[in-house]
């Protein structure tokens, strides 16, 4: 899914038309005035907040990856290709899990340059440009991105009745989605 299309959807449900005249300007490949191209920014901005909820709260991506530590026994987390949003755990050479101590830009390890394994939780890519393509995985419905960031919109407004029923909407589809994953899932586990 393309930011275009679900910034464009938001801000229908926001009722922002004025947007349709930035979209036309993008793609005539006009230039943008400096508040028109703050609230793409504040689009994108929010696109991504929503994304990284949804990401962590309701899903996450393990990978495990070697790395190296430097002189100081540290692993900056700018070195790996993905966002980390957590260290789920660390092993050295052997296999065996060693203790690790984890800042919010780089994680501490006990030897310098040694080579360790770390499995690590992290977050989907972050959208720079609103034609960028929306990292989610397919079980998560367009319509629960929407409607978070519909209702972080109306929150930052000071409208809180409407942001909480935004919020509920989103709620209710993103348990209906997760329970629907979750069944196929125990379906094919379950005895005949």
């Amino acid at each position: 899914m393309v930011a275009r299309d679900i910034i464009n959807e938001v801000s229908h449900m926001v009722g922002d038309l004025e947007f349709n005249q930035i979209l036309e300007k993008i793609d005539g490949d006009e230039e943008l005035s400096a508040v028109q191209q703050k609230q793409v920014d504040r689009y994108i901005s929010g696109l991504n907040i929503a994304v990284d909820t949804i990401a962590s709260r309701y899903y996450l991506n393990l990978k495990e990856v070697a790395v190296t530590t430097d002189n100081e026994a540290r692993v900056d987390y700018s070195a790996l290709d993905d966002r980390v949003y957590e260290i789920v755990r660390v092993k050295n050479d052997c296999g065996c899990s060693v203790e690790f101590f984890s800042l919010p830009f780089s994680l501490y390890l006990p030897k310098r340059n040694t080579k360790y394994f770390v499995k690590f939780k992290f977050l989907p890519k972050k959208v720079e440009h609103i034609g960028d393509d929306v990292c989610i995985l397919p079980f998560v419905p367009v319509r629960a991105i929407c409607y978070l960031m519909v209702s972080d919109i109306l929150l930052t407004k000071g409208l809180y009745d409407e942001s909480r029923f935004w919020f509920s909407k989103f709620e209710s589809v993103i348990t209906q989605a997760v329970a629907s994953r979750r069944m196929r899932t125990l379906g094919v586990n379950r005895l005949v």
